[in-house]
């Protein structure tokens, strides 16, 4: 297994938004009242949403590797990797929440099945917050907080609604390589910015008149004037993660937990132009 193998191997886990998943993770156990230290706990906590995260991503790619030239990086054998990590910590904190990681797999293979072009594929994208809403509740039933905490449900709604309205910004990046039906492809690339836009307005109602919405204000008036969806979808994951940071600052976690996640999210979006896909190929030279 060489250096260049490797390196491929992680771009496809999408780097630039594991950044947002450790905000995810931490923001699912401050909104249930745990003090966040940075003890051994929390940092495992961490470790597995990364691998919740990796898991489904590589089979997510495992189910579409005949696109973009995935086909030699995948197998089943990488798959296990992550998986067994997984399971072993959930083994020892929390067994049920295999239960949530099998429901999240389940989305995700309803997903990958957009690439079929079947009548509802353009729907498909609904799916693909179940990833970030299963690490919500395994990380919850890491400190064996109730999965019925009403502050747990309106986070996961919360997360659905930026994560539909984010990926749709995806498709339509790539709506002129995909050979599938995605929404982009059956209502127009136009529509796809207004059908995100909505998504965007109705998290703006759940959440009312708050400051932590200033990052997706901003992504709102870049819908609006139809900014470059490659632009547009790399700047949406980086006001996400601002966005989660704030809320993360507002039930009172520390600073300095909160800056060194911001960092991170910061800085591996820099590595948004390593994960394979064609539209890379047509990207702004300036971006």
């Amino acid at each position: 297994m060489n250096l260049g193998y490797v390196k491929s191997l992680v771009s496809l886990t999408r780097v630039y938004s594991l950044g947002n998943v450790l905000l995810i993770t931490a923001l699912a156990l401050a909104t249930s009242s745990v003090h966040l230290t940075a003890d051994p706990k929390f940092i495992l906590t961490l470790i597995m949403g990364i691998l919740f995260w990796v898991a489904c991503v590589f089979t997510l790619d495992f189910m579409h590797k005949s696109i973009d030239g995935r086909e030699k990086l995948l197998n089943k054998y990488i798959l296990l990797i992550p998986l067994a990590l997984l399971i072993i910590i959930f083994l020892e904190y929390a067994p049920y929440a295999i239960l949530i990681f099998i429901g999240a797999m389940v989305s995700v293979i309803l997903y990958s099945m957009k690439s079929k072009s079947t009548g509802v594929s353009h729907l498909l994208f609904l799916f693909r917050p179940f990833t970030e809403i299963g690490i919500i509740y395994s990380a919850a039933m890491m400190y064996g907080i109730d999965l019925y905490y009403q502050p747990l449900l309106l986070l996961s709604a919360v997360v659905f609604l930026i994560s539909s309205s984010r990926n749709i910004i995806g498709d339509a990046r790539d709506a002129k390589f995909d050979k599938h039906t995605t929404l982009p492809r059956k209502v127009g690339v136009n529509q796809t910015y207004f059908i995100s836009a909505v998504l965007l307005l109705i998290l703006f109602l759940i959440n009312g008149l708050n400051y932590a919405l200033v990052p997706l204000v901003f992504i709102l008036a870049l819908l609006i004037f139809r900014l470059h969806p490659y632009i547009l979808h790399r700047i949406y994951i980086l006001c996400s993660g601002f966005f989660f940071a704030l809320l993360l600052s507002q039930l009172g976690v520390s600073p300095m937990i909160i800056t060194m996640l911001l960092l991170v999210t910061s800085l591996l979006n820099f590595t948004y132009n390593l994960t394979p896909r064609v539209s890379n190929l047509e990207r702004p030279r300036w971006f």
